[in-house]
């Protein structure tokens, strides 16, 4: 053994390999070691975004296992769904944990209901978000002079000539498509991919969606069969099929964390004006209805977690429920002054 290779595997230092090892396979380190948002380092963790970093470890699993389920977003506007979906799917076509000697390439596919929301999504987040990407491992470590991309296509000296909005091959043999559906989903009839996120799915039609599935007929990751399917949308009303997907998940919920009672606590409880009258008091000030206790919403996020609704623990679908309520950044006198309508359930 080399002294550089028995260095690596000395006592003092096993453990920090086998750490970083292990942290590798994680989608939120991932994130925030590599991925950068509106030119800063991607921050889901120590800083109320642990709703949404949840979500990213769900989704992932959702994929490397044989028995997972359909997810389905319902979310408000502007709270980061759709970067969500551009660090996840980076994350798969990057991140070594497919397309390696163990793991057969996973073939993603983010769908539109209509193209120009596909293109804006492919020049606006895609593009600028695979530009931006930094091979330095501690996004606190970062200097002017270390930024290099990280996330490269097939060729790193130029882009493949299959290398488009619509499709991009990564290395390791991974590959993205970014396409619309339409009203029959026949657009994209006759491919074959592992993972689907079904972006801005309540304008999308049931025949739409379920030509799109067909696409994953012979998924090679995720559940079997069906491969990983991520609706996410903003429902307009109800009946519509996205609404029904809803209705038939799970209803996950998340629940702050009183740093008192050591209990859970809904923000937000559909239907009801509790939130503004007599749990969330003031700036990011919130109250314990179990126990009174008043706490920061930032600190109390962090110490959540997703439950689902009771008796619906069986459901076909996983289902999130989450809206701007939950944005760190946001007082409570911003949500008033923004609209409760904007910020409330509206299924």
């Amino acid at each position: 053994m080399s002294e550089t290779a028995a260095s690596k595997w000395a006592p003092e230092n096993s453990f920090d390999h086998l750490k970083q090892e292990l942290l590798a396979m994680d989608p939120v380190y991932f994130a925030e070691s590599h991925l950068m948002l509106d030119g800063k380092p991607m921050r889901l963790m120590g800083n109320g975004w642990k709703f949404i970093a949840d979500i990213y470890r769900h989704i992932v699993t959702a994929a490397m296992t044989p028995s997972g389920k359909p997810i389905v977003m319902v979310k408000g506007r502007q709270v980061g769904a759709t970067v969500m979906g551009t660090a996840l799917e980076l994350y798969m076509m990057t991140s070594g944990m497919f397309g390696k000697s163990a793991t057969s390439p996973v073939r993603v596919m983010h769908v539109f209901p209509h193209l120009d929301n596909m293109r804006a999504f492919a020049k606006d987040k895609l593009e600028k978000m695979i530009r931006e990407s930094v091979s330095v491992p501690d996004p606190h470590a970062r200097k002017p002079g270390e930024l290099k991309p990280f996330v490269e296509t097939r060729k790193d000296t130029a882009r493949d000539s299959t290398d488009s909005l619509m499709y991009k091959q990564f290395v390791d043999g991974n590959t993205l498509w970014c396409d619309s559906i339409g009203n029959e989903g026949v657009r994209v009839r006759g491919r074959t991919v592992d993972v689907i996120f079904f972006d801005e799915a309540q304008l999308m039609t049931q025949t739409a969606i379920a030509n799109s599935n067909k696409t994953l007929t012979r998924a090679q990751h995720g559940p079997q069969p069906g491969g990983v399917q991520v609706y996410f949308g903003t429902p307009e009303q109800k009946n519509s099929h996205f609404y029904n997907m809803w209705e038939e998940s799970d209803q996950r919920r998340y629940y702050l964390g009183c740093a008192e009672c050591h209990r859970y606590f809904l923000l937000y409880t559909p239907g009801s004006d509790k939130w503004e009258k007599e749990i969330w008091l003031h700036g990011n000030v919130v109250r314990c209805p179990n126990c009174g206790h008043e706490q920061d919403k930032v600190e109390a996020i962090e110490r959540g977690k997703w439950l689902p609704t009771p008796g619906k623990e069986d459901a076909p679908y996983v289902g999130f429920h989450f809206n701007q309520l939950f944005i760190p950044e946001f007082t409570k006198e911003i949500i008033l002054k923004i609209g409760r309508a904007s910020c409330r359930e509206r299924v």
